[in-house]
């Protein structure tokens, strides 16, 4: 029996939502989210904090009030990498909560002025951080600086801070605008580490204490006292690694920019490959554009909301100006990405683009893209336990630690972090995938043969450029550690198509940052989390009743880009453009007629676009020959097939021995019956008739023929009046064509040419011309007609220059011999 595809599907995501599970498990039971576990909610925290803020001078206004949670890295590089045990350590709060209320007050002449009221809680739930900006407060008065710092005890023992165990290590007055300040700083020696220093900052304006900040710090030059076991005394932490024991020797700061560097240089490869493969593909007509606007345009948007959520409040303007520059040119470099990985793949990986191509057509309610939905769980869930387990290990060895930044604990803020971190999700991500998992996949698989090369060639750019790999440290030991994530990433790009490693790459960066959310003192309730988890189920609801559905991209067409036709049927044109010069060539004289009285050089050089030039030679014995010339109407196949007509009829008639000009009428009538009305052929045709020493030709609307004597100085234009041949049917062309003869003797030159001469074009639009053309004839003298045949063709090259020329060029040269 064989087992039903979709049940598959939905069995790996089940595995993947357990490995999630796993996950969060893994990291909410980990030995640094015990130290970064607050005690209080953020609605206590906010409660606390507004008990402090209406006890303050800026309580009677209507301030805006912001949240925030911070880590600071340095303490929690401390606790990873310190052997010291867990009971020295309980006391240190790795985290806090900054509660501040900021907006504009009326101050001196109603004039509105900036207000700032700002609290720090770490999450023990100790106040550690008072800051009071009242623009109204006019420091006036002459506290001295033993009263101001009795004021400054006298607070710290209101929060329970024993002065008598600190040293007052440095104490200053600072004259400003509004008066004196003075700045007291405590500090005292932490017996759980020899290390680690406690300092408190206390500024005291009049008799307010203005700021206050209790932080620790490291000692410089001093070592850790791992044997000691005392708790820390509580509150907030701010690690700055000094210890030479605890902080990054010089052999793992340089490991570190070695690492730096070969990132670096990783992003500079591949990231060259895209753009001049963009260029290349683009001057090509190779790229669509349509849906990389689309994927450009959601991180636009994207970076434009990250923006303007962080600074909306504070500066409108700046949300503007950074939020739409960034925005723009954060867009415009995943349209290049996309464009180009979406072009590379339908050459060497077609198959990575059907399901992306099932959703921009519309298709949404078929299997595949539940399947897509529901195998990104899997993907996600897999890499990311994977990743968890690797590090934690590693932390366990302390081979590694965890980096946090301000934005680590996010999920314990405001609900308005969901879209600041939705932003830098879908930025980062679609970055990714569509620079590393789609372009350079697609063209690794392109240029290499062996897939094994180019199997570990993407593990190495995966892990390089990985934007996860900055959340780990030490550098030059993370990116070891990355090479299992990496390795799976690769194997799921190959084996995926490129929807499914976008979406699962967008869910694995979701489970990065909210690895920690189990510390939550409100659980998966809180706000951030529960919408994490119902947007997460829903999601998944939707793959499960999309893998079901009775539709399969099998019932729809494949997708084939607009400019996959463009370049069907430029391959089309140019093939009918090889035909029709073939045509061309093959009817035109491959060598001029060795006449004994005439020396006689040609070329016909095909153009661009096969313009239907033509040229022959009819010998009637050894004292007449006939030169014709002529350009068809219309360019590629149909020209060289009116041409081919046109020779026919030509050498059909010259059998009858008739002059040029009634000739020319017969062909006329001939050629007009036959062809459509808006084909039409310039012609000249020329009668040397060596017996009687003339030259007999009429001219049916072609170009005027040159002739040089050679007694008389300068070339002459000769233009008898005559229509082109097919324009009218035949009595206005028989009254209008002339028929002119001209004397020959030994050293005259006549020059047959099309207007791919005269008109031959140079790259300032300007055109060679007939006065040019003569200018040249007359230069040239007492050579064959070969050698004036090469001195004009040289002539045109030079004015010409590198400017491509769109038709034919044609010449005919014909020296009387002596």
């Amino acid at each position: 029996m064989k087992f039903d595809p979709r049940l598959k599907s939905l069995a790996l995501a089940l595995l993947g939502v357990a490995c999630m599970l796993a996950y969060f498990w893994l990291f909410a039971n980990s030995r640094i989210a015990g130290f970064l576990r607050p005690r209080f909610s953020q609605e206590e925290i906010i409660a606390i904090a507004e008990q402090a803020f209406q006890q303050s001078p800026l309580a009677g206004f209507d301030l805006r009030r912001n949240v925030d949670v911070r880590v600071n890295d340095n303490l929690t590089k401390f606790v990873q990498r310190a052997a010291l045990a867990d009971s020295a350590m309980a006391s240190l709060s790795l985290g806090y909560w900054e509660i501040g209320w900021r907006g504009n007050i009326p101050a001196e002449d109603d004039q509105k002025q900036r207000a700032n009221f700002r609290t720090r809680y770490d999450f023990s739930g100790k106040l550690v951080g008072v800051e009071l900006d009242d623009p109204r407060k006019k420091n006036t008065s002459t506290t001295s600086q033993e009263q101001a710092l009795t004021r400054a005890n006298m607070f710290l023992a209101e929060l329970a801070i024993d002065t008598s165990a600190f040293t007052l290590s440095e104490k200053k007055i600072v004259e400003n605008d509004d008066g004196q300040l003075h700045q007291f700083s405590f500090t005292r020696s932490l017996a759980a580490a020899a290390a680690l220093q406690e300092k408190v900052d206390v500024h005291v304006a009049s008799d307010n204490v203005t700021y206050f900040r209790s932080d620790i710090k490291v000692q410089e030059g001093k070592k850790s006292n791992t044997a000691q076991t005392q708790q820390v005394a509580e509150g907030n932490v701010t690690i700055t690694m000094e210890d030479s024991a605890l902080s990054e020797s010089k052999a793992e700061k340089a490991g570190d920019i070695v690492v730096a560097v070969m990132l670096g240089l990783a992003w500079t490869i591949v990231i060259g490959f895209a753009v001049v493969l963009f260029f290349k593909r683009l001057r090509h007509d190779e790229l669509e554009f349509k849906r990389a606007w689309w994927f450009g345009g959601l991180v636009m948007l994207a970076i434009f909301t990250l923006i303007a959520v962080e600074n909306w409040s504070t500066d409108w303007l700046g949300v503007f100006l950074g939020g739409g520059f960034g925005g723009l040119f954060s867009g415009l470099g995943v349209v290049i990405t996309y464009a180009v990985g979406d072009s590379v793949a339908r050459e060497a990986w077609p198959e990575k683009l059907a399901t992306t191509d099932l959703f921009f057509t519309g298709h949404l309610r078929v299997r595949e893209i539940g399947e897509a939905i529901l195998h990104a769980f899997f993907i996600a869930g897999v890499t990311a336990l994977a990743l968890g387990l690797v590090v934690m290990l590693a932390n366990a060895l302390r081979l590694d630690f965890l980096r946090f930044d301000d934005n680590r604990l996010w999920f314990l803020g405001e609900p308005i972090n969901i879209i600041t971190m939705l932003g830098k999700n879908v930025t980062t991500a679609t970055y990714s995938a569509t620079l590393i998992l789609l372009f350079w996949a697609a063209y690794l698989k392109s240029r290499l043969k062996k897939n094994a090369l180019a199997f570990v060639l993407l593990i190495l750019a995966i892990n390089f450029t990985s934007f996860y790999l900055d959340n780990f440290g030490p550098m030059y030991v993370s990116v070891f550690l990355m090479l299992p994530a990496a390795a799976l990433w690769a194997y799921f790009t190959h084996k995926h198509d490129f929807l499914t490693i976008w979406l699962a790459l967008l869910l694995f960066s979701f489970l990065l940052d909210l690895g920690l959310a189990g510390i939550s003192p409100e659980g998966w309730g809180g706000t951030i989390n529960a919408t994490a988890l119902v947007s997460a189920l829903a999601f998944l609801g939707a793959g499960v009743l999309l893998v079901f559905q009775p539709k399969s991209a099998r019932e729809f067409g494949g997708y084939v880009p607009a400019y996959v036709s463009r370049i069907a049927e430029r391959e089309r044109f140019l093939k009918e453009l090889e035909i029709a010069r073939n045509i061309q060539m093959r009817f035109l004289p491959h060598t001029a007629p060795n006449f004994p009285h005439l020396d006689i050089a040609s070329i016909c050089r095909p153009a661009m676009e096969v313009g239907g030039d033509y040229f022959d030679f009819v010998r009637d014995g050894e004292q007449r020959l006939t030169v014709v010339i002529g350009d068809v109407s219309g360019k590629g196949v149909s020209a060289a097939f009116y041409m081919t007509l046109a020779k026919g009829i030509i050498r059909a008639l010259s059998r009858l021995k008739l002059s040029p000009k009634s000739l020319l009428s017969d062909m006329n009538t001939v050629f007009y019956e036959n062809t459509p009305k808006e084909v039409f052929i310039s012609l000249i045709y020329g009668l040397f008739d060596m017996e009687n020493r003339t030259l007999t030709f009429a001219r049916a609307g072609h170009n005027p023929l040159i002739v040089h004597k050679s007694v008389g100085g300068e070339a002459q234009l000769l233009h008898p009046r005559g229509l082109a041949i097919g324009m009218e049917h035949g009595k206005v062309f028989s009254a209008t064509i002339e028929e002119q003869k001209v004397p020959i003797q030994a050293g005259d030159v006549f020059i047959f040419y099309t207007d791919g001469i005269s008109e031959a074009m140079n790259k300032n639009g300007e055109e060679f011309g007939e006065e040019r053309l003569r200018d040249a004839i007359s230069g040239v003298s007492g050579v064959s007609a070969q050698a004036i045949l090469e001195a004009i063709t040289q002539d045109v090259m030079n004015f010409t220059g590198e400017a491509k020329q769109h038709d034919d060029f044609t010449m005919v040269v014909v020296r009387v011999r002596e």
